[in-house]
C-alpha cells in the first residue's frame, strides 16, 4: 500500500490507545495498532495511554481519536467529542461503533479439537479470572459456543458430560477435576487457568493429555512454554483486531464520516502437547534434555540422543542452537560437570571413581571442571565440607531428584514478565525443574494460606518471590526462599537485584558525555512507594544516589539538580516550566518518563530540544511508541530471573548455605532513542553536526561532509565532539549507525547484508565486527534474542 502524501506544515495525527499492556489482550492490540502505522502510515503518532502513565485525563485532548481497549479507565471521563472505537467491549457505545471478539466462536473452536480427541467428558474453567464484568461476560459466551459446538458435533446427555467449574481453591479444583470421567477433555478461559488446571493435575498424578487434555485462551507463547507438556492456545485476533480498526478510525478521522466497525477477526489455534499435538521444538529439546540429565551415569553422546528420538543429528544441533544458544555437546559437558559436583558434595568417592562412574578420564575432567568453575575438584569439595552441608556424605549413590519451584507474581509491569522469561530459560536448560506460577493479585492485602485457599504451596521446595508480592506469613522461614530486588530480614531468605544505583549512574554519565550542566530527578513521591517489611522501597534511594552523587562527582553544582516528588498534575507542570534551557531529566522509571514528556507536549516544551528525558527499565511498549521514543535503562529483568533460579537451585543442592546472602545484576546500558538525541551546550556547529548525522547516517557519507554542514574547520569540530561529547565524529557516526541497524533486526526480516547497505556501512562483514564490539552479539545472535523476548 503506498503511503498518502503528508502535509509538513500539518500537525500529524495523533491517535491514543487506552490498554492494559500487562495482559495479552491489551499487549497484542497495541502490537496490532502499531503494525499498521508502522507498514502503512508513518506520518501517524500512536500514544498507548497505560493507566499508569495517566494520573489525569488532561493529555487525551491533544489526541484526534481514541482506541478504548481496557478496564481500569474511567470512560465518563473522558473528553466529549474526541472520535472513540471501543474493541471488544460496549462499556459506552460511541458514534463509531465497536467490534468486538467472536467469543462463541472461540468455545466452538474449541469444543471440535478436543472432541477430535475422543473424551469421555468435557470441563470448562473460567477461575483464572478477576471477575470483572467483562471478565464473566467474555466467559459466559466461550462456555456458550463450547456446549452449542459438542452439541452440534453429535454430543449427547451435554448436561452430564460437561461439567463447569468457577473460581474455587486449588484443592476443590483438584476434587472436580477427580469427578470428572477419564478421559477428560478442558477448555479454560485464558492460559492462566490452563496452568492451573495443569499443576492440579500433577498434584493428583494425572497425565496430561492421557488422562487429561487441556486448551486455554490467549495464546500467550510465555505461558504456554512454562513448563512440560507446553500448553494449547486459541489466538482470539486480538492483534488483527487492532490493525484493523486502527486502520478504521484513521479513515474516518480524514474523512469525517462513518465508516462502519470491521468484521470480527477469526480465532485460531496453535496446538501444543496438552492436546497431544507433539509439534514443538521446545518439545525435542526437551526431551533430549531429559535424556542428557537422566542419571548420574554418562550421558549419552549426540548420536545416540538423535537416533532415540528419531531426528537427524543436524536437525537436532540446529534446534538446541534455536531454543538454547548453544550446542548438545556443551549441554552434555555441563551435565557431566553438575553430576561430578553433586557426587562431590554428596560422597565420599575419590575424584578417579567419580570420572569413572562418569565414563570420563579424570584428566579430562579435571581440566573441565577447572574451567568451567574456577577451581579444581578438591577445592570445589573442601569449600562445600568447610560449611555445613544438610546432608551426610554417602559412599556409592546419590538420589538425584527434581525440585518444585514457586514463583509469586503479580505479573504486574515489564520486570514481572522479563523476570519470568529468565525463569523460563532458565527451565528450559535444567528440565528436572518444575514450576509453578502463582499469581498474586496486585490489589493489596497480605496473602495467607487461608486467603490462597489452603494451596499446596508448602509441598513447594523453595520460593521466588517478586518485587510487591506478598509471602504467605505462614510460610516465612519455612523454605529456602530468593526475593526479587527486596530486602526481608527473614530465615532462610536470599535476595538477587538489579543494581539499581548503577542505573543513577548510566543514567548521569550518559547525560554528561553530552555536556549537560543542568539536570532534573523525579520519581513518583511517597504515595507510591509501597514500604517493605516497614523500610522505604531501597530503588528510590539508590536510583537517585547514584545519579546525584555521580553529578556532584564530575563538578556539578548540587543546586544545578533539581529534585521533584510527583504527587500531582499541577505540580509537575509548575516543576516543569521552572526548569532552565537544556535540561537534562532522569525519571524514576519509563511510566513516569512517558508522563512528564506527555505534559511537556501540552506545555510546548520541546523534547529533547529543550529538555532531554530519559527513563527506566526500557519498557519497549512505552518507549518505542512514545513520540519521540524514549530512551531508557535496560536493567537486564531477564537475567534477573535467571540468576534468582541459579541461586535457588544452588541453594536446593546445597552449594549455597549461608542465610541472607544477595546478588546483583548490572544494567546493561544505556538504550538511545530521540528523547535524548541533543546537546547540553549551545553550541551551533556540534548541533548542526549531530543533526546532519541523524537525517544522514543511513547514506554513505564520510567525516568531510558531516564538517562541511558544521560550518566549521575539521580540527574545530573535532575538538568540540571530543571537549563535549567525549568521542570523535567517526565514532558518533558510527554509534547512530549501529543503533538504526538494532531496530532494524528486530522490527524487519532485512538480510544483514540489506541492513548493512541501509545503515551506510560499506560491506557487511565490517558492519558485523562494529556490531559485536557494540552489542556483544552478531548481528543474527541479537535478532533471534530479541525476537524471543518479544
Amino acid at each position: 500500500m503506498p503511503f498518502p502524501p503528508t502535509d509538513s506544515t500539518r500537525k500529524p495525527l495523533r491517535i491514543g490507545i487506552m490498554a492494559n499492556p500487562q495482559i495479552s489482550f491489551g499487549r497484542n492490540t497495541i502490537r496490532g495498532a502499531t503494525r499498521y502505522v508502522r507498514d502503512h502510515r508513518p506520518d501517524v503518532e500512536l500514544e498507548p495511554l497505560t493507566a499508569e502513565s495517566l494520573l489525569s485525563y488532561s493529555f487525551i485532548n491533544t489526541c484526534n481519536g481514541l482506541l478504548l481497549c481496557a478496564t481500569g479507565f474511567h470512560v465518563e471521563q473522558l473528553p466529549p467529542g474526541i472520535p472513540t472505537i471501543q474493541l471488544d467491549h460496549i462499556a459506552s457505545p460511541t458514534a463509531l461503533g465497536f467490534t468486538p471478539i467472536d467469543h462463541h466462536k472461540i468455545g466452538s473452536l474449541a469444543a471440535g479439537i478436543l472432541h477430535s480427541l475422543g473424551p469421555v467428558s468435557y470441563g470448562y474453567y473460567d477461575g483464572a479470572q478477576d471477575g470483572h464484568p467483562i471478565a464473566n461476560s467474555r466467559s459466559a459466551a466461550r462456555l456458550s459456543g463450547f456446549r452449542a459446538g459438542l452439541e452440534s458435533l453429535g454430543v449427547v446427555d451435554i448436561d452430564t458430560r460437561l461439567m463447569t467449574c468457577g473460581p474455587v481453591d486449588p484443592i476443590t479444583l483438584g476434587q472436580w477435576i477427580n469427578n470428572l470421567p477419564k478421559p477428560a477433555a478442558i477448555l479454560t478461559l485464558n492460559d492462566l487457568g490452563s496452568l492451573e488446571i495443569v499443576e492440579a493435575c500433577r498434584h493428583l498424578g494425572l497425565a496430561i493429555p492421557k488422562d487429561v487434555s487441556v486448551i486455554g485462551v490467549n495464546n500467550d507463547r510465555l505461558l504456554c512454554s512454562l513448563n512440560y507438556p507446553f500448553l494449547s492456545s486459541i489466538d482470539p485476533g486480538n492483534e488483527a483486531l487492532g490493525f484493523m480498526e486502527t486502520a478504521r478510525l484513521i479513515a474516518h478521522l480524514e474523512k469525517s464520516d462513518f465508516t462502519p466497525p470491521t468484521p470480527s477477526p477469526e480465532p485460531k489455534a496453535e496446538l501444543r502437547e496438552s492436546t497431544g499435538h507433539a509439534t514443538s521444538s521446545r518439545a525435542t529439546v526437551r526431551a533430549a534434555m531429559d535424556l542428557i540429565d537422566s542419571d548420574s551415569t554418562a550421558p549419552p553422546s549426540p548420536p545416540h540422543i538423535a537416533a532415540q528420538l528419531g531426528i537427524s543429528l543436524r536437525r537436532l544441533e540446529a534446534l538446541f542452537r534455536q531454543e538454547l544458544d548453544c550446542t548438545m555437546r556443551s549441554s552434555i559437558v555441563k551435565a557431566r560437570i553438575k553430576h561430578a559436583k553433586r557426587l562431590l558434595r554428596t560422597t565420599n568417592l575419590t575424584f578417579e571413581r567419580i570420572s569413572e562412574k562418569l565414563g570420563i578420564q579424570a584428566t579430562s575432567l579435571r581440566q573441565t571442571f577447572s574451567k568451567i568453575e574456577g577451581q579444581s575438584p578438591g577445592a570445589y569439595r573442601e569449600s562445600i565440607n568447610a560449611t555445613e552441608y544438610p546432608h551426610k556424605p554417602g559412599t556409592e549413590r546419590e538420589v538425584f531428584r527434581s525440585h518444585s519451584i514457586c514463583f509469586l507474581t503479580n505479573l504486574k509491569g515489564q520486570a514481572a514478565r522479563e523476570s519470568l522469561q529468565g525463569i523460563e530459560r532458565f527451565i528450559r536448560e535444567h528440565p528436572s525443574i518444575h514450576l509453578t506460577l502463582h499469581v498474586v493479585p496486585s490489589k493489596g492485602g497480605a496473602l495467607t494460606l487461608a486467603s490462597s485457599g489452603n494451596t499446596p504451596l508448602t509441598n513447594h521446595d523453595g520460593f521466588i518471590v517478586a518485587t510487591s508480592t506478598p509471602l504467605p506469613k505462614e510460610l516465612i522461614g519455612l523454605k529456602p526462599t530468593v526475593y526479587l530486588s527486596e530486602e526481608h530480614h527473614h530465615p532462610k531468605s536470599w535476595k538477587v537485584d538489579t543494581d539499581n544505583r548503577d542505573a543513577g549512574v548510566l543514567a548521569a554519565r550518559h547525560f554528561l558525555s553530552k555536556g549537560y550542566s543542568s539536570f532534573g530527578y523525579c520519581d513518583w513521591g511517597s504515595h507510591a512507594k509501597p514500604p517493605t517489611d516497614g523500610m522505604p522501597d531501597q530503588r528510590y534511594v539508590e536510583r537517585f544516589d547514584g545519579f546525584f552523587t555521580t553529578l556532584v562527582d564530575a563538578g556539578i553544582p548540587s543546586t544545578s539538580i533539581k529534585i521533584l516528588e510527583l504527587s500531582d498534575d499541577n505540580t509537575a507542570c509548575h516543576w516543569l516550566k521552572e526548569l532552565p534551557p537544556s535540561t537534562a531529566l532522569f525519571a524514576f522509571n519509563d511510566a513516569l518518563a512517558v508522563f512528564m514528556l506527555r505534559h511537556c507536549i501540552q506545555l510546548g516544551i520541546r523534547v529533547p530540544q529543550d529538555l532531554a528525558i530519559l527513563g527506566v527499565d526500557n519498557d519497549e511498549f512505552l518507549t518505542n511508541r512514545t513520540h519521540p521514543s524514549l530512551s531508557s535503562v535496560d536493567m537486564r529483568f531477564t537475567q534477573l530471573g535467571y540468576h534468582a533460579m541459579q541461586t535457588l537451585t544452588s541453594i536446593l543442592e546445597g552449594e549455597v548455605t549461608a542465610p541472607q546472602g544477595s546478588g546483583t545484576i548490572l544494567p546493561r546500558m544505556v538504550v538511545e532513542r530521540t528523547s535524548t538525541h541533543s546537546l547540553g551546550k549551545p553550541d551551533s556547529a556540534l548541533m548542526a553536526a549531530t543533526e546532519f548525522i541523524r537525517t544522514h547516517h543511513t547514506l554513505p557519507i564520510q567525516t568531510q561532509a558531516i564538517v562541511k554542514a558544521s560550518g566549521v574547520s575539521r580540527r574545530t569540530l573535532e575538538s568540540r565532539f571530543k571537549l563535549h561529547l567525549g568521542q570523535t565524529i567517526t565514532t558518533y557516526l558510527t554509534a547512530a549507525r549501529l543503533h538504526t541497524a538494532a531496530d532494524l533486526l528486530t522490527q524487519t526480516s532485512l538480510s544483514v547484508q540489506e541492513i548493512a547497505g541501509r545503515t551506510g556501512f560499506g560491506s557487511s562483514r565490517y558492519f558485523c565486527k562494529l556490531f559485536k564490539q557494540s552489542y556483544f552479539y552478531t548481528p543474527l545472535e541479537f535478532r533471534k534474542i530479541r525476537k524471543k523476548r518479544a
